[in-house]
């Protein structure tokens, strides 16, 4: 597996602030929850564009993230080939119109509080947004570089937040996470396990190996400010341990370089892990 672990990206106060700034200015009922008691926010969710808006703190993470140069750093760190992707902000465009604004409301609402047929516009809508994405980004109009987009979310992960055993999905090329905060002394699991496969072939080309296949590598704690990164193929099995017994919460930013359209170049098996756009629509 292709990944490096650089330690202090961010500075501790940098961490604290962001920590802070977020459960001012940003409400956690409006988080998607996930993964056994795992609370995220979409960089491209508009909760997170008010944070943004209110926060100096989070609105210079957002850029050093969205940068160009943070691009490059990746693929220099893990020797990839940068002129081969195009960047965009498709689903982080900031210039919605109102209709666009409307729809997204209408996204994050609770279901059983949306009449029928506002229920069937919203997902038609999406489906011919869907459709619109894969023709606008097909190979027909961009046949040399790959379009790519940085989607990430700040997420807040308590007891019981686990993952399993598994590459990242489809789309993704390139992976990171950044840690804003420690687990205290006295807390079981919340680590990053890296994984080789014993023979270097699994079982049905899954992308959710079984730990009987695997071998662990590298086990990384939670520090803040400490960023890892890793190219997603066929080999990049990693997982979550189970937090248990933690007083605080695990704080860190996942996401990822990822193509809007189009397979993964680093994925040469047949495994199939579909990338989640519905999170950032």
């Amino acid at each position: 597996m292709n990944y490096k672990i650089i330690k202090n990206f961010l500075n501790s106060k940098e961490c604290e602030n962001l920590i802070n700034e977020a459960q001012i200015n940003s409400n956690l009922n409006n988080y998607q929850k996930m993964h056994n008691n795992r609370f995220s926010l979409a960089c491209s969710n508009i909760e997170f564009n008010n944070l943004c808006n209110q926060s100096d703190t989070w609105s210079k993470l957002e850029q050093k993230l969205a940068s160009e140069n943070f691009f490059k750093f990746c693929c220099d760190t893990l020797n990839l080939d940068k002129n081969e992707f195009k960047i965009f902000n498709y689903f982080k465009n900031k210039n919605r119109n109102e209709f666009e604004k409307k729809i997204e409301k209408i996204g994050l609402s609770q279901l059983k509080n949306l009449q029928t047929r506002t229920i069937i516009k919203f997902t038609l809508i999406r489906l011919i947004k869907r459709i619109l994405k894969k023709i606008r980004f097909s190979k027909f109009f961009f046949p040399l570089k790959r379009p790519t987009e940085l989607l990430y979310d700040y997420s807040v992960a308590g007891n019981g937040y686990t993952r399993e055993i598994h590459r990242d999905s489809d789309s993704r090329i390139i992976v990171f996470i950044l840690y804003l905060n420690s687990l205290e002394e006295g807390t079981n699991g919340g680590n990053l396990e890296i994984f080789k496969l014993k023979n270097k072939v699994v079982k049905n080309n899954s992308a959710k190996p079984s730990k009987d296949e695997c071998d662990i590598m590298d086990d990384v704690s939670p520090e803040a400010g400490k960023l890892v990164i890793f190219q997603n193929g066929d080999d990049s099995f990693h997982s979550v341990s189970k937090i248990e017994n933690a007083q605080n919460k695990r704080h860190f930013i996942y996401g990822g370089f990822t193509l809007l359209n189009g397979r993964n170049p680093y994925i040469k098996n047949k495994s199939v892990l579909k990338t989640e756009f519905h999170l950032y629509e």
